[in-house]
């Protein structure tokens, strides 16, 4: 805005046939353009900051990317086994309230002969079937993993970056040795 200002200013100059207000506009639009240039040049290092932090954040991570998830290990079991526990007793209350249900039900049927079904309680819930899908869920695997890496093939792969190492040294020393053979 302020070098717009300078060039209309310079114009004006002009056609005043002022030199004086041209050259004091020229100094002013000098200075608005230094000043524009400045503002590019702290944005331009800012940005050249963040790269550099951005880098540092992304070293840090690959670095200690072990460390920091053998530090997550604790957390990962103790939410696991807190999560089996609490789906075992859901598990457990969906029974006894199955249970109680059918308790109740005998007692109305009672009670009231020949309309038990109509005034006892509901036959079934809105999530009865999703706590029926969890007990068999649990029966099928009692104990949630804790959320860890597998690690599948890691194991596999290293064993065979061993392999092609001490076969590239071999190969490495095969030609020394056999030009070691000639010269003798």
């Amino acid at each position: 805005m302020e070098v717009e200002q300078a060039a209309a200013a310079i114009s004006e100059g002009y056609a005043a046939e002022d030199d004086r207000a041209v050259a004091r506009a020229r100094k002013l639009e000098e200075q608005a353009v230094a000043k524009v240039r400045d503002l590019q040049h702290r944005l331009n290092g800012a940005e050249i900051r963040v790269e550099r932090a951005q880098r540092t954040a992304d070293t840090f991570a690959v670095e200690s990317a072990g460390r920091l998830l053998a530090e997550r290990e604790d957390a990962a079991r103790d939410t696991a086994a807190a999560l089996t526990r609490s789906v075992n007793e859901t598990v457990k209350l969906a029974k006894e309230y199955k249970t109680e249900r059918q308790r109740v039900s005998e007692l109305v049927s009672q009670a009231a002969p020949g309309a038990g079904a109509i005034n006892g309680p509901a036959a079934t819930h809105a999530w009865e079937r999703e706590l029926d899908a969890l007990d068999r869920a649990v029966r099928e695997t009692s104990e949630i993993p804790a959320p860890l890496p597998r690690w599948l093939g890691r194991a596999h792969r290293e064993r065979q970056d061993q392999t092609h190492r001490r076969l590239r040294l071999q190969r490495r020393k095969k030609p020394r040795d056999e030009r070691s053979e000639e010269a003798a």
